[in-house]
């Protein structure tokens, strides 16, 4: 790092009108320099004094920034007023005030957004800050960039109107450009919600909601039902309140204290396919074929987190010589934050392991437990204050594992769903006949 000062210093000095050399410095001055902060800021006027829309040399300092380099959410937030306060909304500066407001909750390994903008004046200024963008005539050719950065921020303060009206400026086609900025973020359930909760049954939309969130599915059922035929002009409003009459048929179930079946319906109805490729079979088995990455598709319903799950895991490609993959159930919802979920996960790798893994969150190190697969695995997990048992094939392999107390998951709007990383191109999962139970007491064979 000290060569890599020197050199950038020398080219800076050769050519002080380009921000390359400064901003790159920034990066040095993290790394390597007593006195970082001081040396960051220096360099990042540097670079920002000829070229004051540099993106590298706002995303340096703002990482810099971060507290577990050289500084605090406090200079995360100060870093946004200094942002806000150039007033150029001809460049990127002042929409790095939005940039930092993430950062302070990602700099604690949070995610949820919602969180900044709860408040009304919190919301406001971002708002603001948008509004003022988008009227800005130099940056007339990114408006659909602004709309869809606007539609996100409004749907996570909750402000459907505003994240409606902003979507259907743009046909409701978000803009990948901003996408790549919001990687959390759920879009299926963005527009559903924006179009039903934000659109012209919204009055109705939320009054019905808010029956549901209540639990009070006698008046929910009716509010939604006499939605179900108005909304038949809207496709993304008549999906959300078919997902939502789903999600209380079947909560209304789970209530009553049985077994309740645990499979989608053909149309996944109730539930969210968040990645992979994934079937309902005409025998009522689902199915996902593996793509070499992620899969995850989660029931809608809130199970809550003490609850029973029984049902078979089919692996048609264990033992073979190739065989690189497995199946997971998830537990809380993976597309929010880094700790607000959990699951056990069936695994075969290539040199004939078998494992059962356990984990919770992405930043925990997961532990793994030998586990006896076949082909077809019968699966019951249990799940009751927080502790995990686990049997496969009728062995137990997870015993009372208790919580972690760093795990957030909400104990009433808790919901399951299956998946699973890293299978191979083409790898078959199949899940049979699964059900599941809340649970008031602990299972006696527990």
């Amino acid at each position: 790092m000290e060569m890599a000062g020197e050199v950038l210093e020398e080219a800076y000095a050769l050519n002080p009108q380009m921000p390359h050399a400064a901003a790159l410095m920034i990066k040095v001055s993290m790394c390597h320099c007593d006195d970082a902060r001081r040396e960051m800021r220096r360099w990042f006027d540097r670079a920002t004094a000829t070229c004051i829309d540099y993106v590298p040399a706002y995303n340096y300092i703002s990482f810099g920034f971060w507290p577990r380099w050289h500084g605090s959410t406090e200079d995360l937030v100060a870093f946004g007023e200094l942002c806000l306060g150039t007033e150029r909304y001809d460049t990127v500066a002042p929409l790095y005030s939005l940039i930092a407001l993430k950062s302070v909750l990602r700099s604690r390994d949070r995610e949820d957004y919602g969180l900044l903008v709860k408040e009304e004046r919190s919301y406001q200024r971002v708002a603001s800050v948008l509004e003022r963008y988008l009227q800005e005539p130099a940056m007339q050719d990114l408006k659909e960039y602004f709309h869809s950065h606007y539609a996100i921020w409004a749907h996570c303060g909750k402000r459907y109107e505003d994240a409606h009206r902003n979507l259907s400026a743009i046909d409701y086609e978000l803009t990948p450009f901003a996408m790549r900025d919001w990687p959390n973020v759920n879009v299926q359930d963005l527009l559903l919600e924006s179009a039903t909760l934000g659109g012209r049954w919204g009055d109705e939309a939320l009054k019905a909601e808010r029956a549901y969130e209540s639990r009070d599915f006698g008046a929910a059922r009716t509010r939604f039902g006499e939605l179900v035929e108005e909304c038949e002009s809207d496709p993304r409003a008549k999906t959300y309140v078919k997902n939502r009459l789903a999600t209380i048929e079947m909560e209304d179930r789970l209530g009553n204290g049985g077994w309740v079946s645990f499979l989608p319906p053909k149309d996944f109805t109730g539930w969210r396919i968040d990645q992979g490729i994934w079937e309902v079979l005409p025998d009522g088995d689902l199915e996902c074929v593996g793509d070499r990455g992620e899969t995850a598709l989660f029931c809608r319903s809130r199970v809550s987190s003490d609850f029973e799950i029984q049902g078979t895991i089919e692996l048609p490609w264990a033992h073979e010589d190739s065989a690189c993959g497995g199946a997971s159930l998830f537990l809380g919802d993976l597309l929010w934050g880094k700790e607000n979920w959990m699951s056990v996960t069936l695994t075969c790798y290539p040199e004939g392991k078998e494992t059962c893994c356990y984990q919770h969150c992405f930043y925990r190190t997961p532990s793994e437990t030998k586990a006896v697969l076949e082909k077809r695995n019968t699966i019951r997990l249990v799940c009751f204050n927080g502790s995990v048992a686990l049997w496969i094939n009728g062995a137990q392999v997870l015993e009372d594992v208790p919580p972690d107390e760093d795990v957030k998951i909400d104990r009433d709007d808790c919901r399951l769903g299956f998946g699973h990383k890293w299978n191979k191109k083409g790898n078959v999962v199949r899940y049979r006949g699964f059900r599941v139970r809340r649970l008031q007491k602990a299972p006696p064979s527990r």
